[in-house]
């Protein structure tokens, strides 16, 4: 049977008055937007939960009793819609959503919109990050005359070589930012 969270996500297409009253749900996957909907039970081929005279020319919302019963019908039929959709939807414990099983990357254990948001996010913090380093490049100052360089080679006031952080001063080859020592030439960074 379909949990309640699975029966909350299913949209009420239900009519409740006027000449075309009757049943219908959609279940829409929130990550590709595509819909499964259940079939039309019109009240007059309902079945069982339709009980003579109860329908006659009064509305299911206008009579109490018939409330109850379209209520318990129409709990009737949204689990039975339900029941025979479950397995073509699954649970993202990220997004707490039921998603279409093409959505659903078990190997990630969500759903690709969720994927696609960590993966937003991962790069969003990439370039604030990259953003920041730049920011502080641009806000670099001598350590002799403490005038701003930037990412000058030299102080444009003193004329002091600049040491940029991950370049050796000697032979200009990469190296990581917390080197005291160049990997290519040996000698000292700092």
């Amino acid at each position: 049977m379909a949990d309640a969270e699975f029966l909350k996500q299913a949209k009420d297409l239900s009519v409740e008055s006027g000449n075309d009253t009757g049943f219908q749900f959609e279940l829409t996957c929130p990550s590709c937007k595509k819909s499964l909907k259940s079939d039309f039970i019109p009240r007059s081929t309902g079945g069982a939960w339709v009980k003579t005279g109860m329908f006659k020319k009064e509305d299911a919302s206008e009579m109490p009793e018939a409330k109850l019963v379209w209520n318990k019908a129409k709990m009737q039929a949204l689990t039975e819609f339900a029941d025979g959709i479950e397995r073509s939807f699954t649970f993202c414990g990220k997004c707490c959503m039921y998603v279409c099983l093409p959505c659903y990357q078990g190997a990630r254990t969500s759903c690709i919109a969720c994927i696609a948001k960590a993966a937003q996010l991962a790069i969003e913090s990439g370039l604030r990050a990259q953003s920041e380093e730049l920011q502080k490049e641009r806000e670099a100052k001598c350590p002799s005359c403490n005038a701003l360089v930037g990412t000058a080679k030299f102080c444009p006031k003193c004329g002091m070589k600049m040491i940029v952080r991950g370049i050796c001063p000697h032979c200009n080859a990469k190296i990581s930012k917390e080197a005291a020592f160049c990997t290519e030439c040996g000698k000292k960074v700092l």
